[in-house]
């Protein structure tokens, strides 16, 4: 999917995209780094994970100020498409990661 059509894909979208950016997905992921390092959590898809968090880390180097320089502000556009990628790509996870938290609350322990 080109950045373009990723762009016109959210703007035709955008009420589905909603539900993306909740207070309870945020507090799932900074619940999910943790338990990640712990061990106590194995994400579903690692790819998921690795591919949102190197889009997030493009957009904040330094490499990223090229499309600006080159295009002007239509090199925004390059940063807002990677952005809606990454945001997709990390919300499958933190989705998975929920399930994961209700599956382990339903965990019966006898001693």
């Amino acid at each position: 999917m080109s950045r373009l059509s990723m762009i016109t894909n959210f703007w035709r979208n955008k009420k589905e995209y909603e539900s993306v950016f909740t207070r309870e997905k945020l507090m799932a992921y900074t619940r999910m780094i943790p338990l990640m390092f712990k061990g106590k959590y194995k994400p579903k898809k690692k790819r998921n994970l690795f591919l949102g968090v190197a889009a997030l880390a493009y957009i904040i180097s330094p490499l990223d100020i090229v499309p600006e320089l080159l295009l002007g502000p239509f090199g925004l556009l390059d940063d807002f498409a990677i952005l809606l990628f990454a945001i997709r790509r990390l919300d499958k996870e933190v989705v998975n990661f929920l399930l994961w938290e209700e599956q382990q609350s339903n965990i019966i322990y006898i001693d």
